[in-house]
């Protein structure tokens, strides 16, 4: 099963068979736990079948190759064989933008997941993105992306609008501002 690994040097994968771990390629397990996602490396050099993971390596191409080893690991990613729409609000996938490598809301018109990909759902969908800023272990805190721009907007009474209009003083990422 071929895995590219983007200039980032990440990338996530969810297969329905078990795989070994090709030579030059880290994988990790993803929790989130108390606002924080943690990466904890898989080591016996298995990854399960149906557990979603994130994979490390140097831009590039990997093959992992189908083993009938069985391997136990838990975590919170989640996956399709095939390219589909998640219906699910709160679903993040691995990305990369100015403010670091993270799992990054799905916006509200782009619901595809790419087959063979892991994603999150998280239970609250609070978050635009959980980062980890490049480190693979150990991440200590969830830094919000401040400028999602398909973030909803809302009146100062709570109230999600369409449309801000001239004049009017709205709230959007937490943050308020006047369209001018």
């Amino acid at each position: 099963l071929p895995v590219k690994v983007s200039a980032a040097g990440f990338a996530t994968l969810y297969a329905p068979v078990a795989l070994s771990i090709p030579t030059g390629v880290e994988v990790y397990t993803a929790s989130f736990e108390n606002g924080k996602v943690v990466l904890t490396s898989v080591d016996n050099g298995v990854i399960p079948a149906n557990k979603g993971v994130v994979v490390k390596a140097t831009e590039g191409t990997y093959n992992f190759e189908i083993t009938t080893t069985e391997e136990t690991i838990s975590s919170d990613l989640i996956g399709n064989i095939a390219t589909a729409n998640v219906a699910d609000q709160a679903a993040y996938i691995l990305g990369s933008s100015t403010a670091g490598v993270g799992f990054y809301k799905l916006n509200s018109t782009d619901r595809t997941i790419k087959g063979g990909r892991a994603y999150y759902v998280a239970p609250t969908g609070e978050a635009p993105a959980y980062l980890f800023n490049g480190a693979t272990t150990g991440i200590d805190a969830i830094k919000a992306a401040l400028n999602d721009v398909h973030a909803p907007i809302y009146d100062l009474s709570g109230r999600k609008v369409a449309n801000a209009v001239k004049g009017g003083v709205y709230i959007k990422n937490g943050k308020k501002f006047i369209v001018k």
